[in-house]
Parts: structure tokens; C-alpha cells; sequence
């Protein structure tokens, strides 16, 4: 494929995009505007049943949400789309570096918060994305929020004779494993399904397994 329509691709993917995320936006207030306008309504329905006065028929004004709220709700729902839209942008952009070699660089994604992954962790190139360790996936896979270590076994949640009170200690037990111990746990047909998994997320078309998307 030629350089040109690499870029073209790229940029008729960026379009979509950009467009998905205006009826996002959109969308997002919309949905505020009819939220506020339920709760006026169902203001306006409790009031006349609270005329005969008395203080155990007064309105409790703090059970609606303000304008101040539906803002904030809104400007939140904003900043995960921007974060969420920045994340597809990067990944557009690390889907192409096969292209270029092991020395092209990876764009980092921010998380879910909007924060930078750890610079000593995050594989600068591709040629160091082939080569990361079990340590570094998962402490990517833990920033990224994307894959549970701490997971009881399918054997044990589904024993009949498991009580509730065991279910917790289990549970319990397997929340406080070291990231030591998570690398020496992780069996590598594992952690190749982690490393695709990693690599899927990332936008980077490097899978250990065949036939993997």
C-alpha cells in the first residue's frame, strides 16, 4: 500500500471519528436538557399535593438536580469523550507503524482519567512492544484498567459448597498479591493472550496468537 493512500485512509478515518464524537456531544446534551425537563415536571406535579400546607408536606428541593449539577454532569460526560476521542486518534496512528518498522514510535494512550501512562513502563517503539515483559504488560494492563488479575478461579465461584463468608476470604485473599506475584502466576500461553489483548487495546497489529483480531 502507498504512502498516499495510508494517509488517506488515515484521514478518512479521523473524519468518521470526529464526526462520531459531534453526535456524541450532542447527543450527551440532549439527553440533560430531558432530564432537567422530567424533573421540572415531576416538581411541578408534587407541589399542588403539598398545598394544604404544613411542614411534613413541604418540597424537598435537594431530591432535584440543578442547572449547576446538569452542568457539571455534562462537562464530565465531555471530558471522557475527549479522552476517549484522543485515544482513538492515537490508535489510528499506531495502527499504520507496522508499516514503518521496529523503530517507530508508539503513541502513548491516556487513560481512562485522562492521564499519561508511566514513561519507564510504556513501550516507546514497536520493536520494544515485541519484546515487553510480563512486568511491564501487566502494569499496563492495571493503568489501563483492562484486565483482572485478581480473578477467583471458575472452579472455585462455582463450587456448591462454597459459602459466602469462604467466597469473601477468597476473594479477599487474591486482592493482595504482589505485582511479583502476578509475574510469577502468569503462564505464558497467559500472558500472550495478554499481550494481544494489550496490543488490540493500543491499536498496534501485533498479535502472538494466529487468527486473532
Amino acid at each position: 500500500m502507498s504512502t498516499e493512500a495510508n494517509t488517506a485512509d488515515l484521514q478518512q478515518k479521523v473524519e468518521s471519528l470526529s464526526e462520531l464524537v459531534s453526535k456524541q456531544s450532542k447527543m450527551i446534551a440532549k439527553t440533560g436538557e430531558e432530564v432537567m425537563k422530567l424533573q421540572l415536571k415531576g416538581l411541578r406535579e408534587q407541589v399542588p399535593q403539598s398545598g394544604g400546607g404544613g411542614a411534613g408536606s413541604k418540597v424537598d428541593l435537594d431530591d432535584y438536580a440543578t442547572n449547576e449539577d446538569l452542568v457539571q454532569l455534562v462537562g464530565e460526560l465531555q471530558n471522557q469523550l475527549d479522552y476517549l476521542e484522543e485515544r482513538n486518534l492515537r490508535r489510528i496512528v499506531n495502527s499504520q507503524l507496522h508499516y514503518k518498522g521496529d523503530d517507530a514510535i508508539i503513541a502513548p494512550l491516556p487513560s481512562k482519567d485522562g492521564e499519561e501512562p508511566p514513561k519507564d513502563v510504556f513501550p516507546k517503539t514497536i520493536g520494544e512492544f515485541k519484546n515487553i515483559g510480563k512486568y511491564e504488560a501487566i502494569l499496563l494492563c492495571e493503568f489501563y484498567d483492562i484486565w483482572s488479575f485478581d480473578t477467583a478461579s471458575d472452579e472455585a465461584l462455582n463450587a456448591k459448597d462454597l459459602s459466602i463468608e469462604d467466597t469473601k476470604k477468597f476473594l479477599a485473599g487474591s486482592s493482595d498479591k504482589t505485582i511479583d506475584e502476578k509475574v510469577k502466576g502468569l503462564s505464558d500461553k497467559d500472558f500472550d493472550d495478554i499481550f494481544d489483548h494489550l496490543g488490540r487495546y493500543l491499536g498496534i497489529p501485533l498479535r502472538k496468537h494466529d487468527n486473532v483480531w
